[in-house]
């Protein structure tokens, strides 16, 4: 479901109903209960993430309760592939909790003295960039995405090298350098077809398509909306082309449980 729409898919009716399942069948101590806990800390946050402060205050507090119950599960587990997926996810929808960038490194190293290995897998090294950035720390930033480039090519794994092109795209679009954006962005599509995961290079596609709308592209856009973008974008993206009915459906889709979004 995450790779579907993100993390956005959490906040509708249909995630909501997917997550009580896994609750529901998830047994205690094991991975599943692991995935179980990190939709549940989703369900939670966003439903009134775009609420008043103090309101959005409190069921942030509360999903990064059962997100802590996630990544210290696969700490115990020593499962790092959870570890590495889990803990990043949720740095990167909110900045000023407790979990920081800088703890999750810590704990991942306290894991990998523990015997967890730490392969640092490219999705979590390029959220953590993407955190860095949001709190102004280009430099660091940098550190994490030479890390997944790195990644990428000593270990020749096609989900990190399309996401360290999509690190480099995201880089070249923040330094201004938009037509090398849009080259890059242009070559992830030919290259998952010659790595055998063409689904997951359309996923990463669609999140560089943002760059069309900043060239104001609005054919490249367009094509992206008959994608699988996210909801988010989708609804963007509608509204940037007059598709209103469109846009208005994304909303709706939102206000089956984020009733609070236009107040």
């Amino acid at each position: 479901m995450n790779y579907r729409a993100g993390y956005a898919d959490f906040g509708t009716p249909e995630g909501a109903s997917w997550v009580e399942r896994a609750d529901r069948y998830a047994a205690p101590e094991t991975l599943a209960r692991v995935w179980a806990d990190f939709g549940l800390a989703f369900v939670a946050i966003l439903p009134r993430y775009y609420a008043s402060p103090e309101a959005r205050a409190e069921v942030l507090k509360r999903g990064f309760t059962v997100a802590d119950k996630a990544i210290d599960l696969s700490l115990r587990l020593n499962d790092a592939e959870a570890f590495w997926f889990v803990a990043p996810a949720f740095l990167g929808i909110i900045s000023h909790t407790t979990l920081t960038c800088e703890n999750a490194w810590r704990r991942g190293h306290q894991a990998q003295q523990g015997g967890c290995p730490d392969p640092r897998p490219g999705l979590a090294l390029l959220v953590l960039t993407q955190v860095f950035l949001e709190w102004g720390q280009y430099d660091r930033a940098i550190e994490m995405g030479r890390e997944l480039k790195e990644l990428a090519e000593r270990t020749g794994q096609g989900n990190a090298i399309l996401l360290s092109m999509e690190w480099q795209a995201a880089l070249a679009t923040i330094d201004g350098r938009l037509d090398e954006a849009v080259a890059i962005a242009k070559q992830v599509p030919s290259r998952g077809e010659e790595l055998g995961i063409p689904a997951y290079a359309a996923l990463v596609e669609s999140q560089l398509s943002s760059i069309s709308l900043l060239l104001g592209d609005r054919e490249a856009i367009r094509r992206q909306l008959g994608r699988n973008v996210g909801v988010s974008l989708r609804g963007l993206y509608a509204a940037y082309l007059g598709e209103s009915h469109v846009a208005e459906a994304v909303l709706q889709r939102w206000l089956g449980t984020n009733q609070t979004i236009l107040e």
